[in-house]
């Protein structure tokens, strides 16, 4: 069984230096050297923080460049980088008659607690009188994983709030980068580890600003970010999040189509955006809907009596979508709509209607490509198509069957040969090919 430790350590990404400090601790704990064990978990916290402070993208609040790269200085030199972290943590300042710390947003208290277990850690190192037991050591556990979200430079929730505030206001238009910077600190300030909670205060916080509108670049910006990124810790956060109710599904999952799969277990969510919000996505064939559409189909989501419905509310161009996906279209029928649309008008029994022809070039290219070898009904689609071409005068028409045939001469030989066995002359275009 797994000690809470262990699994806090597997959540979040900590600099490998620091995963090695505590996972010497976890082997020496677990054979009852508690000394050791806790020694080394102290040198994880601290070196966690030392590297935080020499990674920030930003300087603290009210303190020089100059005075913050000495700091630095002092906490990358491997002589004296322990004492130089812990005095990073506990200096404080006066505010408002205040005592506050200096570097971060900890508490009075939270500076006390620090000199509590750097004496015990002491007391580990130098006194052999004093009784180190588990306990010990499972108590400094608690205390790293609640303090470390507020041990982060600038560090906390109101900093990230007005942080994001002066992005979406473009304050930062100059700095590239800071989207990447604001992301960065989230899973340090998220307590408890629950990222998806801090995302939905974020997302909370800012509906109303007139700059995070989901079509604005701003806001789809940040989120990208956050989607994209290679933390294992936030990227799980982001589905809990966009999981966490039907509308934030409904909202996100046209942005991040390819997060579908990922959440398709919680069932209750993809239930209700698949009878609710899909059909409308289809019918006014939002950005990916189809796409959306198709992981549904794939993942059996979706029940064959209903995925006909479904398929016959697409109307978008099939451009955009690979072959198998067509044909995954092809085999909930909907090519169906389009056979009935240009069947419903022949005229004089021999030809299409040409009403049912023109505007519709691209439809009739993927229905000759994908669906004439093997409907049951070719042979007498291909007469009508023949006899239509003799007299259409439609450009486009002729340049989309050019380009499938030239791609698929199988289906041309095809055509050209049902032609002939009825005993009918090939129309000019079927001839010049």
């Amino acid at each position: 069984m797994k000690l809470e430790i262990e699994k806090f350590i597997e959540e979040i990404i900590f600099p490998e230096a620091a995963l090695g400090f505590i996972k010497e601790g976890i082997v020496c704990y677990k054979v009852g050297a508690y000394r050791s064990a806790y020694i080394m978990s102290y040198l994880f916290l601290l070196n966690v923080v030392k590297y935080r402070a020499l990674e920030s993208a930003t300087t603290p609040n009210g303190i020089s460049q100059g005075e913050w790269n000495k700091r630095k200085l002092l906490i990358s030199n491997e002589e004296v980088w322990e004492n130089s972290v812990y005095d990073l943590i506990v200096e404080t300042e006066n505010v408002q008659g205040q005592n506050q710390s200096r570097y971060f947003k900890i508490s009075k208290t939270r500076i006390a607690q620090m000199d509590y277990w750097r004496a015990l850690r002491n007391d580990c190192a130098h006194s052999k009188d004093n009784l180190i037991a588990s306990s010990h050591v499972e108590s400094l556990w608690l205390f790293t994983q609640s303090i470390l979200p507020k041990l982060v430079i600038n560090g906390s929730k109101e900093f990230l709030m007005q942080e994001l505030g002066a992005y979406f206001d473009n304050v930062y238009f100059n700095n590239p980068n800071k989207v990447e910077e604001i992301v960065r600190i989230i899973p340090h300030l998220a307590e408890n580890n629950d990222i998806s909670s801090l995302l939905i205060e974020v997302h909370e916080m800012f509906r109303s600003h007139s700059n995070y509108n989901l079509n604005k670049r701003r806001a789809i910006e940040f989120w990208q970010e956050i989607e994209g990124s290679t933390n294992q810790q936030l990227s799980n956060g982001f589905n809990k999040f966009i999981t966490s109710n039907n509308e934030i599904f409904a909202e996100f999952i046209f942005l991040f189509p390819d997060r579908f799969v990922q959440c398709s277990g919680k069932t209750s969510i993809i239930s209700h955006f698949i009878n609710n919000d899909l059909p409308d996505a289809l019918i006014f064939d939002y950005p990916y809907a189809v796409e959306l559409f198709l992981k549904c189909l794939q993942n059996g989501l979706i029940e064959p009596e209903h995925s006909q419905k479904y398929t016959s509310y697409i109307d978008s161009d099939l451009r955009g979508l690979k072959e198998d996906q067509i044909r995954l279209l092809k085999r909930h029928g909907y090519f169906e709509r389009f056979k009935k649309h240009i069947m419903s008008d022949i005229y004089n029994g021999r030809s299409f209607a040409y009403s049912k022809i023109n505007g519709k070039s691209l439809e009739l290219g993927y229905f000759i490509k994908y669906c004439i070898m093997d409907d049951p009904d070719n042979i007498q689609i291909i007469s009508l198509l023949n006899n239509t071409l003799k007299t259409l005068d439609n450009e486009s028409t002729f340049k989309s069957l050019k380009k499938v045939f030239d791609e698929n001469p199988a289906i041309l030989e095809f055509l050209k040969q049902t032609v002939t066995d009825k005993g009918e002359d090939l129309c000019e275009f079927f001839k010049s090919l």
